[in-house]
């Protein structure tokens, strides 16, 4: 008589097609052919594969929830006789919801797909952020760790000369080596002690600097290697750690450059009637031994009698005078104007012969004024 829904909603006999919302389906019948309807009962079973039900009066055949299919519904009944009736049967079919509808799924697919696309692309780019934060992270400290490696080798190069520099970076420690020829020059300022006593310390200290940041730039002009500061005293050589032949030259027309740069300073003093810095300047040549010593604080230095020589030379020299030794003399004399001392006693050396080096030769210097090398004696020393 009618089919509905648990919630009460009834579907047409003549179109099957249940589409519900509802948890299960409620069947009315009813065997109208009876006298006695009231003791009728009946029995069912949907699908031929499953079992028929117990004989009962209610006409109400609720089978339970029932998934999406195809079905047929089989009923009888009996009377109170105990006679049963011919089975009447009843197909139909109960639709998906429309949420599992094959369009749904695809709905669901789509979505699904969309989601994870957006996904992976939301995770592509934050994987892209982040190797570009990485990256630039990297390449900070790459320019951070080259900037430090740069700072350190330069301070490095400013202790030690390069090839010390690179040997000791190469192999831990640096190996002594033995020179044949080798210019070693000291200056000195007289009278330092009185000017120190009278000058305030970084007055004294700026003064100090002054003067040895421009030797440190004449010597680098000549290519000569600076070995230490001793208080007022300082030193240099050239022909280390490069051997070479024109050292000596070097070396003098480095010494000139300090005499004529100490000459200005004095002048200025002068002129502003402050304590004057007077520079004696010493150069000797000969053999040495070079290297580095320590496992800290690293420094370059030479050692032999040359270098002891060298510093007899400062000390016996006069105030803005360069004096060198006859050894060096003789390496020289081609190319600038000398004075002879003759032979003066040294502590240690006994008589050694000495010279004044006044100026450069006419024919070596810039328009023969004796004071600036010509491009012919630039490529001697060169």
């Amino acid at each position: 008589r009618q089919v509905a829904d648990d919630i009460g909603n009834s579907f047409s006999l003549e179109q099957m097609n249940i589409e519900t919302d509802g948890r299960a389906l409620i069947f009315n019948v009813s065997a109208p052919f009876y006298l006695k309807s009231q003791g009728t009962q009946y029995q069912y079973r949907i699908g031929s594969a499953s079992k028929w039900s117990k004989w009962r009066t209610d006409s109400e055949i609720s089978p339970g929830m029932l998934s999406p299919g195809n079905y047929v519904l089989e009923v009888r009944a009996k009377n109170i006789l105990g006679e049963v009736s011919k089975t009447k049967t009843l197909a139909f079919t109960v639709q998906k919801p429309l949420y599992l509808r094959w369009y749904a799924l695809l709905g669901y697919t789509l979505i699904l797909t969309l989601i994870v696309f957006a996904i992976i692309k939301t995770r592509e780019r934050s994987l892209k952020e982040t190797q570009r934060i990485l990256e630039e992270t990297v390449e900070l400290r790459t320019a951070d760790l080259a900037k430090a490696k740069e700072q350190a080798e330069d301070l490095l190069l400013n202790i030690l000369p390069k090839e010390t520099a690179e040997e000791l970076k190469l192999n831990g420690k640096a190996t002594a080596k033995h020179y044949n020829q080798v210019s070693v020059l000291f200056t000195d300022f007289k009278g330092f002690t009185e000017f120190a006593e009278n000058t305030k310390p970084q007055d004294l200290v700026n003064e100090l600097h002054r003067c040895f940041v421009k030797f440190d730039e004449i010597i680098g002009t000549y290519n000569l290697e600076k070995i230490k500061t001793i208080g007022d005293a300082y030193m240099c050589a050239g022909g280390v750690p490069i051997k070479n032949n024109s050292n000596a030259i070097a070396s003098t027309l480095a010494a000139l450059a300090i005499r004529d740069f100490m000459a200005e300073v004095s002048n200025d003093k002068k002129k502003n009637g402050e304590m004057l810095l007077e520079i004696r300047v010493g150069i000797h040549t000969g053999p040495l031994t070079a290297g580095v010593v320590g496992m800290k604080k690293f420094a370059y230095d030479i050692w032999g009698d040359t270098v002891n020589t060298a510093s007899r030379m400062e000390t016996a020299s006069d105030t803005g005078k360069v004096n060198v030794s006859g050894t060096t003399y003789e390496l020289i004399k081609k190319y600038f104007e000398c004075e002879s001392r003759g032979k003066k006693t040294v502590k240690g050396k006994g008589a050694v012969e000495m010279y004044f080096v006044d100026s450069i030769k006419p024919e070596f210097s810039e328009n023969g004024e004796g004071k600036v090398p010509n491009k012919g004696l630039w490529e001697i020393i060169a």
